[in-house]
């Protein structure tokens, strides 16, 4: 697995009744700094969101979700719609038309991968979940760095105002908007607009999936 931050809590959730997922993945992940969680109803998989809800809103934990498609009616529930959002998902299942089947749901699958799954191919999936994860906190975090003005120039630039219409725009001079962005190209590491806009989306991306994940309370009722 990626090193990526050290404090960042890497996990998976086995979401199925066959034991034999869970320990497939146990394995590739022995020798790795990824937790493993196995659950066979929604009620411990809430338990668990519930339980940790702070280190997912906050982005502490990078969490992937491993789902059997006969789970797929977790889904449906009101309570967990808006939770879907801090897991990035793998979709698993015995019946290949699954991978159409959640393709025209539009459900926001990250992979749909049949089983019996192979290792290596398990493994290569949440390497790259987990990279992602990692590049988009990595990213917030820089962004929350920059100055207000900094930020505001950012999303004029991201719009595709030109420097002087930045500067019509904010109220100030044309000198100091470049001022500005030469500060946050540094900050974000971008060395191309371009770049600084696909690093601004990874921002916002995360930011609105924090403000759209349910406070802790929404769990409790569903627990008792």
């Amino acid at each position: 697995m990626p090193v990526g931050l050290p404090y960042l809590k890497r996990v998976v959730l086995v979401v199925d009744t066959e034991l034999s997922t869970y320990k497939g993945i146990r394995r590739i992940c022995l020798d790795s700094t990824t937790e493993v969680h196995s659950f066979s109803c929604r009620k411990d998989l809430f338990r668990w969101l519930r339980t940790n809800h702070a280190q997912l809103i906050h982005g502490h934990i990078a969490c992937c979700m491993v789902l059997d498609t006969k789970f797929m009616d977790i889904c449906d529930d009101g309570l967990l719609a808006a939770t879907w959002l801090c897991c990035s998902k793998i979709y698993i299942g015995r019946l290949l038309k699954g991978a159409n089947l959640l393709r025209q749901m539009n459900i926001g699958s990250t992979e749909f991968i049949e089983k019996p799954f192979r290792l290596d191919v398990m493994q290569s999936a949440l390497e790259q979940i987990f990279s992602r994860h990692i590049y988009r906190v990595e990213i917030s975090r820089q962004f929350i760095n920059l100055t207000k003005r900094e930020l505001e120039t950012c999303e004029w630039l991201v719009k595709g105002c030109s420097t002087q219409e930045i500067s019509h725009r904010m109220g100030i001079a044309i000198k100091t908007v470049k001022v500005h962005r030469a500060n946050l190209m540094r900050k974000i590491k971008a060395k191309s607009v371009a770049e600084l806009i696909r690093d601004y989306d990874a921002f916002t991306s995360l930011a609105n999936q924090t403000r759209l994940m349910p406070s802790p309370q929404v769990f409790d009722d569903v627990l008792i």
